[in-house]
């Protein structure tokens, strides 16, 4: 029911169990969380998203990044990596290297609202100017 794809992963980028959304949100079903969701990476974002993803499973810090969906740049979506605390990996039996929470949720509209908000801003300076 969550409008937001959710996923447990552990420290391998394995993911140990999701929520359907998330799987709505994927193109495919793979034991690896990135090789599924990184297939609906636009490919002017996709070396920026894949850099920043995987520098912060190495370093385990949160991320967010925003990104378009192939073939369909007007589609945003937004990712969220958020380390586990020792509780939750305890509790999930991952062992002592840790996992993370990954979420991804479509912000088409909201993003589509920034862009013509920024956009009307910077005609109106144009014209100002």
């Amino acid at each position: 029911m969550l409008p937001t794809g959710v996923a447990v992963l552990n420290h391998e980028d394995e993911s140990i169990s999701v929520n359907r959304r998330f799987h709505e949100l994927m193109t495919c079903q793979s034991a690896k969380s990135f090789k599924c969701w990184s297939q609906s990476i636009h490919p002017e974002d996709y070396d920026r998203v894949t850099n920043a993803y995987f520098e912060a499973l190495k370093a385990k810090h949160g991320l967010r990044m925003e990104y378009r969906v192939r073939n369909q740049s007007h589609l945003w979506r937004v990712l969220r990596l958020s380390p586990l605390d020792e509780m939750d990996v305890r509790w999930l039996k991952l062992g002592n290297e840790g996992g993370f929470i990954c979420t991804i949720a479509d912000i088409t509209l909201e993003k589509t609202a920034e862009l013509v908000q920024g956009s009307l801003a910077r005609e109106a300076q144009e014209r100002k100017q």
